[in-house]
């Protein structure tokens, strides 16, 4: 699918290009690495996260039949939970700081796990910030989505006072996480 799809998608879209690239180049480390009889979590963590693409392509027949609104939103609502569940909070959980995942791919006894580690690394990554990209464009669409009608003046007003979410978040981090070091 990825193959074709990638053809068949227009220069302009060099994004889903760059997407269905790194996902297929990530698929062919699992597949080539994994014994799919004893793991199946690193394949299981590219796949899962192409459960919110369900719901983005239900929108494209709720909007073709013109059903009811309401089906729409909700549809919307299931995209944004699954997105932000699977293609971010649980990938970065399970895929980008989890050294079980990398060692389920490129174990380090493999005599090419220097050469393949950098490959790697540019696929896991690229695939998350392009993930983190999307989720910027998304979070455009909602702002313009509700209209939030907010003057220059107010935005000013609330970021000084963001300020102190931020050290009162470092402050909590440092506290949690400190060490005798």
């Amino acid at each position: 699918y990825m193959i074709v799809d990638i053809f068949l998608t227009p220069i302009e879209k060099k994004e889903m290009i760059i997407h269905h690239t790194v996902s297929f180049s990530f698929l062919i480390f699992s597949l080539i690495f994994i014994n799919m009889e004893i793991n199946v979590f690193s394949v299981d963590q590219i796949l899962i996260t192409e459960w919110s693409s369900i719901f983005l392509g239900l929108n494209y027949f709720i909007k073709k039949y013109k059903l009811n609104k309401n089906i729409y939103t909700i549809c919307n609502l299931i995209f944004l939970y699954t997105f932000l569940k699977y293609r971010i909070f649980d990938f970065y959980k399970n895929v980008i700081i989890n050294s079980y995942f990398r060692e389920s791919v490129l174990p380090d006894n493999s005599e090419y796990y220097n050469v393949l580690i950098i490959p790697f690394n540019m696929t896991k990554y690229g695939l998350f910030y392009l993930n983190l990209y999307w989720l910027s464009i998304i979070s455009k669409s909602l702002y313009k989505m509700f209209k939030f009608n907010v003057s220059l003046l107010t935005s000013e007003y609330l970021l000084q006072y963001s300020y102190f979410l931020c050290l009162a978040m470092t402050i909590f981090t440092y506290g949690y996480y400190a060490t005798e070091k």
